[in-house]
């Protein structure tokens, strides 16, 4: 039902909580505004995205996806309207270089600069899409191999990994790999690798693979020899070098380098003067997620001139009528593309009334329209370790965060179980966690991911422990399988925990360092160390999850209708509910449930004189549905008069024009039919009087007055009266007067 009310702010405080759940989370917020196998018809979409558009002159059209957010089919007039895509950048694939003697010293190493570096997929590069990599094709000639490269930022890794080195066919030879800082001081030895880490290329665990992550930006240099080969303390490999006729390839993987430009994929659609254009792209993360930063997208007219550009791109307003290209590169990502048509795209985060986003789009068909989504995978579950959390009293409780149901590859059964990632950093204390279990039987899965990772910066060998509310230990874990909890760990001393509780209530994990132990509640030993890393991931079958919601900022004149509007996408199993809050952030109108279809919400809000402004409209889940529903939704906005109630305002044919200027109480009572008992006393000023509204089948309205001057109390619904006892009422010293219902 719907209903105004004017509610306090701190009402509006206490509401909030159940969204704007731990401030002090992380920024990282997955954008979930469109589920697009849902938005577009399959088959249309299919053999659109079989089409390859580079260029202006064969740019895929858009025009046949385009649907339609208010039903109409009328082609002659503007109408709101979003089509959806999904796509790959692919990025320019870059050839193997060759080994170029003499590189035999770190004085004369082969520079890799000014290489290609690509983000191609290459089956024999671990991360090869997300991480710039090149191929070196190397020869043994009696000599060591060197190779000097340079560190873009303090904390960027690289990897350097032999393939077909030792194939036990001619050429192979077991690898020794070496890595300097400028100065010549060795930084790494790495001898030997498992077979499979990297990805392929390697039939032979005497191929070498060495990570590291960089303390600081500047030139490093990669050394190859064989085994029996040594550091010299000079910045010298001594040895044995590779062996005249040995082959090898070297793979070198560095985060923060460029790698080279992707071919760009071109989309057209049509605007006419005035139309206006909100284009959003987001590419698929590294976890899963998806996220804005990663696609450029650019906005071009006819004549191939950029005229807007970012990854959202919100109310281009057209200056011409005629064909807009939609450009889409980046670096070798999966993207999703709408493209929406004088209506406004969700884009997150706006999950509160502080980041609520203001509705850009031409006007059209009396209103503002929205493609939005409410998704509990909007939230990724990431939030960072807080200190002092170094006992299990100050355990850092985990139930605050937003748990998710976020796709992560580094987390098993990421979907179907909820789940919260902490970035811990270790500062030589132990880390405690809270949580708490629902129901006895259900199951706990404690991950630990990029703890162990080759001696680098922030490398810790973790241990946990699992306790019970009485600080009894459950559990604990040293190390694990790396395929264990799915991916994330490249070490073997990354722990891994799986408990099934007997009983819900309140637990605590501890994450400690090798060698630690329990000593009655409490874990003694090795704590983290200063500057050591991890990734704790705690899943828990039937946690709760987050709640998501949308919060839009509107403009809304005093005397004015907010008319809102839900309406289903077809596929969306979102059950819609939608709140209103006036500019100083009091619930003044909820709707559910009222639209035609029993589902959507309908919702009529009249605005007070004097008390126009920045409205704030929140889409949430109904609470009526039971389980929170979820999916994809259009919401409309108009913004309709009602006039300021002087004579000139009447309209007798206008059902809006709800104020009629009386003089005479007495004669207006005369005309009542209500049957209420004698008015009040007559008043010489003049009184304005609600009129019924014909649609409005069982409620009456009250408008007052203080001493001539009109003193508006909340209109709408919210003050309806089902059976009004008199024309005239007394309420809080105001004189009011009753309409018909």
């Amino acid at each position: 039902m719907l209903f105004n009310r004017g509610v306090g702010s701190g009402e509006l405080i206490r509401h909030l909580r159940e969204f704007r759940r731990k401030s002090r989370r992380p920024s990282r917020r997955r954008n979930s505004w469109c589920s697009l196998q849902r938005l577009s018809p399959a088959d249309v979409l299919e053999d659109r995205l079989l089409l390859s558009g580079t260029s202006l002159a064969d740019a895929i059209s858009l025009e046949p996806l385009f649907v339609n957010m208010n039903g109409s089919t009328d082609p002659t007039v503007s109408q709101p309207a979003y089509a959806a895509v999904e796509g790959s950048t692919t990025p320019q694939t870059a050839a193997p270089i060759a080994e170029v003697e003499p590189n035999d010293s770190r004085a004369t190493a082969q520079n890799l600069d000014g290489e290609t570096f690509s983000l191609a997929f290459d089956a024999n590069i671990g991360d090869s899409t997300t991480i710039p990599h090149l191929t070196i094709e190397g020869t043994g000639d009696g000599t060591f191999d060197y190779y000097s490269f340079t560190v873009e930022n303090a904390g960027d890794s690289g990897t350097f990994d032999i393939d077909f080195g030792d194939t036990g066919g001619a050429g192979s030879f077991d690898s020794v790999l070496f890595l300097y800082d400028v100065n010549g001081n060795q930084l790494l030895r790495v001898d030997d690798s498992m077979i499979g880490d990297g990805g392929d290329g390697s039939t032979s665990a005497f191929d070498s693979l060495l990570r590291y992550t960089f303390d600081s930006a500047g030139t490093y240099v990669i050394g190859v020899g064989s085994l029996g080969s040594f550091d010299d303390g000079t910045g010298q490999i001594v040895g044995n070098p590779p062996p005249t006729g040995a082959t090898y390839t070297l793979q070198v993987s560095l985060e923060g380098k460029t790698a080279t430009s992707s071919s760009a994929t071109v989309y057209s659609f049509d605007l006419q003067a005035g139309e206006s254009a909100t284009v959003v792209a987001e590419a698929r993360s590294q976890a899963g997620a998806w996220e804005r930063g990663s696609v450029d997208v650019e906005l071009q007219d006819a004549d191939g001139n950029t005229v807007a550009s970012g990854d959202a791109l919100h109310n281009y307003v057209a200056s011409t009528t005629g064909t807009y290209f939609v450009v889409v590169s980046g670096d070798g990502a999966d993207y999703r593309l709408v493209v929406a048509r004088n209506a406004d795209v969700d884009t997150e985060p706006n999950n509160d009334l502080l980041s609520s986003q203001q509705i850009l789009s031409t006007e059209v068909d009396g209103g503002l329209w929205v493609l939005g989504n409410l998704s509990s995978s909007e939230f990724s579950g990431v939030v960072a370790e807080v200190e002092s959390n170094d006992s299990p009293a100050g355990a850092q409780n985990l139930d605050d965060a937003d748990w998710s149901l976020a796709d992560d590859p580094n987390i098993d059964q990421s979907t179907s179980v909820p789940h919260v990632s902490v970035q811990g950093t270790g500062d030589g204390t132990f880390d405690y966690y809270s949580f708490t279990v629902s129901n006895a039987g259900d199951v706990g899965t404690f991950d630990i991911d990029f703890g162990g990772n080759t001696e680098g910066v922030g490398h810790i060998d973790t241990m946990i422990f699992l306790y019970d509310s009485n600080g009894n230990l459950l559990a604990t874990s040293d190390d694990s399988m790396t395929s264990v909890g799915g991916g994330g760990s490249i070490s073997g001393w990354d722990s891994f925990l799986q408990y099934t509780f007997a009983a819900p209530g309140t637990y605590v994990i501890a994450v400690g360092e090798y060698f630690s132990q329990d000593d009655g509640g409490q874990v003694v030993g090795n704590p983290p160390d200063a500057g050591d890393t991890y990734t704790l991931h705690v899943s828990i079958e039937n946690h709760a999850v987050a709640a998501p919601s949308d919060w839009f900022q509107v403009e809304v004149g005093e005397n004015q209708r907010l008319v809102i509007d839900t309406s289903s996408v077809a596929g969306s199993g979102l059950d819609a509910m939608v709140r209103v809050y006036d500019s100083a952030g009091n619930l003044v109108a909820v709707d559910d449930n009222s639209a035609s279809d029993g589902a959507n919400a309908h919702l009529s809000y009249d605005v007070p004189l004097g008390a126009g402004g920045i409205f704030y409209i929140e889409v949430v889940a109904s609470t009526a549905a039971g389980a929170g529903t979820e999916g994809d939704y259009i919401l409309s906005v108009r913004r309709e008069n009602l006039g300021d109630g002087t004579t000139d305002d009447k309209n007798e044919d206008d059902p809006h024009d709800r104020y009629e200027r009386r003089s005479d109480v007495a004669d207006e009572h005369s005309n009542r039919q209500s049957g209420s008992v004698q008015a009040g006393p007559k008043k010489t000023s003049e009184t304005l009087v609600a009129a019924a509204d014909s649609s409005d089948d069982d409620d009456c309205f009250v408008h007052g007055h203080q001493d001539g001057d009109r003193v508006p109390q909340r209109g709408g619904r919210g003050n309806a009266i089902p059976e009004p006892a008199a024309d005239r009422v007394f309420v809080n010293g105001l004189d009011f007067l009753l309409t018909s219902c």
